[in-house]
């Protein structure tokens, strides 16, 4: 399989999960809403599976935004680098951002895989291990990790940079 294939790949399910998890989170929190002002009844479990949905659409997001080059970044260092010193900032910040990344990637799993061995549920919803939901960690960190690695490759062949 080509990095251009997992990269289709990943755009898919990047695309696949952020809409699913946004309608699912806006379906809850109507529903939290209606339960809690028009039939005085709150749902506990609303807003811990709301910021669980959050944390999924922000993680994949992540990747998706560097995917779409809609991450930060600092326009007025690079319109002033001339091209090779552009370059080199280039691939400082996909280093610097890979190490980052590679960090929290390995944190995410070592997480996911303590709460699997400890046991651990939602609070609310005590029936949901607390590591379905935080496995998106690793998943989002792997998926951005992934991002960078295309993009460093990008910059080597010279087909992408920072301001474009």
């Amino acid at each position: 399989m080509t990095v251009s294939k997992i990269s289709q790949f990943f755009s898919f399910i990047e695309k696949f999960i952020i809409i699913f998890a946004t309608i699912i989170s806006i379906f809850i929190s109507v529903q939290g809403v209606f339960f809690r002002y028009v039939l005085h009844s709150s749902k506990g479990w609303v807003e811990e599976v709301a910021g669980m949905l959050l944390l999924v659409i922000v993680l994949i997001g992540m990747s998706a935004g560097v995917r779409e080059k809609k991450h930060m970044k600092v326009d007025l260092m690079s319109e002033s680098l001339s091209p090779k010193k552009l370059k080199f900032v280039n691939y400082l910040v996909c280093i610097l951002s890979f190490g980052t990344l590679a960090l929290l990637f390995v944190w995410g799993i070592s997480y996911v895989r303590n709460v699997y061995m400890r046991g651990i549920t939602l609070v609310s919803v005590d029936w949901i291990p607390l590591w379905v939901p935080v496995l998106i960690m690793p998943i989002g960190f792997g998926m951005t990790l992934f991002r960078y690695i295309e993009r460093f490759n990008n910059i080597r062949k010279g087909n992408k940079l920072l301001n474009d």
